[in-house]
C-alpha cells in the first residue's frame, strides 16, 4: 500500500511538471517528404531533375531536422509553397533545409522534414535544390513543381 502511494505521488508530480509531456512529445509523428532526384553533368552544364517526391511520417526522434553536408560541395534541397493562390509568386519555406555531399552525376535521396502546420494541400509544392561549391558558387539549380498528398 505504501508503494501505491509512492508511485502514485511520483506519477502526479511528473504529470504536474510537464515531464510526461515531453516524453510524450518525442512520439509525436512530424510530416516528411521523401525526394529523389538525379543529378547529370553534360560539359559545362548541370542539370537537376526530381524523381520522385512522396510525403511520409516518422517520429519525432528520427526526424532529419537541419542538415548540412560535412564539406563542399553540397547538394541543398528545401520546399517552398505558395502563400496563397491569388498570389503564385510570393512563396514561403516550408521545410528545413537539407543538404548532403555531391560527389557527381548520380542519384540522390532526402528525407526533409517539413515545418509543423505548413503544407496546404491544395496547393502544389516548389522543390528548390541547388549544388554549391566551396567558393559558394552555384554550379547547378533546380525548382519542380509538385504535388504533395498524404
Amino acid at each position: 500500500m505504501k508503494l501505491l502511494k509512492v508511485v502514485l505521488i511520483i506519477s502526479m508530480v511528473l504529470l504536474f511538471t510537464g515531464c510526461i509531456e515531453n516524453i510524450a512529445d518525442r512520439f509525436e509523428k512530424i510530416d516528411v517528404v521523401y525526394v529523389n532526384l538525379t543529378v547529370l553533368t553534360e560539359g559545362n552544364e548541370t542539370l537537376i531533375t526530381v524523381n520522385r517526391a512522396s510525403m511520409g511520417e516518422v517520429n519525432k526522434l528520427n526526424a532529419p531536422g537541419f542538415v548540412v553536408p560535412d564539406k563542399f560541395p553540397g547538394i541543398y534541397i528545401k520546399l517552398k509553397q505558395a502563400i496563397n493562390a491569388s498570389k503564385p509568386l510570393l512563396v514561403n519555406d516550408i521545410s528545413v533545409p537539407n543538404g548532403i555531399n555531391y560527389i557527381g552525376s548520380g542519384n540522390y535521396s532526402f528525407t526533409i522534414q517539413l515545418y509543423k502546420n505548413t503544407l496546404n494541400e491544395s496547393m502544389p509544392v516548389y522543390i528548390y535544390s541547388e549544388i554549391i561549391d566551396n567558393r559558394s558558387m552555384r554550379l547547378g539549380r533546380s525548382i519542380t513543381s509538385v504535388n504533395l498528398t498524404k
